[in-house]
């Protein structure tokens, strides 16, 4: 009787290992592209948020193909920090507009701008360091910069401020994004066995299902609350403004100079609305805080083409370079 029950036993852990095998292969084949195992998490480690020593073809939208590199502290550039005193080292902070999805990292603007700084500067040695991470708002900008960024030892610090940031401060998507809640995972007792879990599609598809069932599930309470919307959303502004008034205030406390880069969604040229909020504008003055108003440059232009429309909402080629023609002109060292 032992025996049948090993026997039965034995039999349903295979075909249970088959079975993972079939859907994972499916997975790979159909569902989850094999760019994105592995490839992004949150790092512990070195200077960046971003895995370090990746090298790697995203192809997560079909249509926009794009190389990514990372250097050994997690920064998505291909050189290592030049520490060298004579060296006037840029840190880019922000989100996945900083970051620079669907363009090759020789495209981001950050990329551009070290090269135009040093067309303008050919005395100089000047490096750009692109510590953007898709999904970021200002408490992960923050908690960033004073755990990891000051390292870096900058000479100027540029925050880029997307249109969203603001929503992005609601705890839904809090829960989805923070930056704290991804440090958390890798103090977990099971973080290795995560890691491993990564490379499969089927943690991944898991995964990614759980992500959206979350902002289903929000969505759906927000429609719920949609007669306090008004009013969430001022709490929400006053809310970042808190938090980038911390900001500011501890660039100024570390003799750090910063420049804010505002980025507009592309449906605002459309609606005609000059986001950021005057709110935010105001505010930056009143601190006496440089800033580009990216939406006053693009609009005498043909904003469109700055933007991967249709297949994609995030700057284009032509976007990121107009955006660091834009910084450049700004900056005199």
């Amino acid at each position: 009787m032992k025996k049948t029950s090993f026997n039965y036993l034995f039999f349903v852990i295979l075909a249970s290992f088959f079975l993972l095998l079939i859907i994972e292969i499916v997975l790979r084949a159909f569902v989850i592209n094999s760019s994105q195992l592995s490839n992004y998490g949150f790092n512990p480690n070195g200077l960046g948020d971003l895995l370090p020593n990746k090298n790697f073809v995203d192809t997560g939208v079909k249509r926009l193909p794009y190389l990514v590199i990372t250097n050994s502290q997690g920064l998505r550039n291909e050189v290592e920090i030049d520490f060298a005193q004579d060296n006037f080292r840029i840190l880019t902070i922000g989100d996945s507009f900083t970051y620079g999805p669907y363009v090759n990292n020789q495209d981001t603007w950050q990329a551009v701008l070290e090269k135009k700084l040093k067309d303008k500067f050919p005395d100089k040695k000047i490096q750009v360091l692109n510590a953007g991470v898709a999904g970021y708002t200002i408490t992960d900008e923050f908690e960033y910069l004073k755990e990891k960024g000051i390292k870096t030892k900058p000479n100027l610090i540029i925050l880029g401020i997307y249109a969203n940031d603001i929503n992005d401060l609601n705890q839904e998507k809090r829960e989805i994004y923070a930056r704290e809640k991804q440090k958390k995972k890798t103090e977990r007792i099971f973080f290795n066995f995560i890691n491993l879990a990564k490379k499969t599609a089927f943690f991944n598809f898991l995964e990614k299902e759980r992500i959206l069932f979350t902002i289903v599930k929000n969505e759906q309470s927000k429609n719920n609350q949609a007669k306090q919307i008004d009013r969430i959303s001022k709490i929400e502004i006053e809310e970042y403004l808190s938090y980038l008034d911390k900001f500011i205030h501890y660039t100024q406390e570390n003799n750090l100079k910063l420049l804010v880069i505002l980025f507009p969604q592309i449906e605002q040229f459309e609606n005609n609305s000059n986001f950021p909020r005057d709110d935010i504008k105001n505010y930056l003055v009143n601190k006496n805080t440089d800033y580009i108003n990216i939406y006053d440059n693009f609009i005498k232009e043909n904003y469109n083409s700055f933007y991967l429309v249709p297949y994609n909402k995030h700057l284009s080629v032509i976007g990121n370079n107009k955006t660091a023609l834009l910084i450049k002109d700004f900056i005199e060292l």
